[in-house]
């Protein structure tokens, strides 16, 4: 298997450094089999492209009816359901009145007034309109349309190289474990460590330096389920040569 480390305090902002890691890790380091990715392009295309699009912002081409940002239903993707579940209706709706959003201008007078006033007690009803227009106009991205979905949302994959472990809960160490059916995925990974696989694209999660240096994460546990994102239309069920193509094409992204 081939390795390297790399340092997590140095990707922490994968998606906008992966285009040149990506060059150096896999392109110049000689990892990519390009005589592969010819027929990995056209299997995603068929196979992965309705869900989560293009490779490259914004993700979609004119006239293409793409999924990406959609919900699929937990029934189809039949993936761990547990963070589903807890995400009720009722955490959704106090959600949208927590702070979050990005500053319109953190040096305006609004935001300025809004940041020392925000510890100050509220005592009256004009207290409580006065903080509230402050933050309006401090946060007018603010985002509040959170909302009970029946599924999980299918993400575009910028960056997918240094996104592992994969699906929603972190259950699965590689892309291309991804592809096998829910039987062959590893039961048991220790994630943590920075030792990278790029022949099958994520972190190493098994041996004796991963156990010494990550935490065990147990796919039997509730909430860490490795299942779904299975069948036909997920890949799972294409020859080996096919899922090998696939994942030398999904080393661009």
């Amino acid at each position: 298997m081939a390795g390297c480390s790399l340092r997590h305090d140095r990707l922490v902002s994968g998606a906008r450094l992966s285009a040149a890691n990506r060059s150096a890790c896999f392109d110049a380091g000689g990892r990519r089999r390009q005589d592969r990715v010819g027929r990995g392009e056209a299997i995603y295309r068929e196979y992965c492209q309705s869900c989560h699009g293009t490779p490259k912002a914004p993700f979609r081409t004119a006239g293409e009816t793409s999924k990406v940002g959609q919900v699929t239903p937990i029934d189809s993707v039949k993936t761990d359901r547990r963070r589903l579940d807890t995400y009720t209706p009722e955490l959704a709706r106090a959600q949208g009145s927590l702070y979050a959003g990005y500053p319109a201008d953190a040096d305006s007078a609004e935001c300025r007034e809004y940041v020392e006033d925000v510890c100050r007690p509220i005592q009256t009803e004009e207290d409580v309109q006065r903080f509230r227009k402050l933050r309006a106009q401090c946060y007018p991205a603010r985002f509040q349309h959170f909302r009970k979905t029946n599924g999980y949302s299918n993400m575009p994959l910028d960056g997918l190289w240094l996104r592992a472990p994969y699906l929603h809960n972190g259950s699965v160490p590689t892309l291309r474990a991804l592809l096998d059916p829910q039987p062959m995925r590893p039961p048991v990974l220790y994630i943590g460590y920075d030792v990278y696989d790029f022949d099958n694209v994520g972190f190493v999660t098994a041996g004796p330096d991963a156990e010494k240096r990550g935490w065990r994460l147990d796919t039997s546990v509730p909430g860490n389920g490795n299942g779904g994102h299975e069948g036909r239309e997920y890949g799972t069920e294409l020859g080996r040569d096919d899922k090998d193509a696939l994942v030398e094409y999904l080393k661009g992204f």
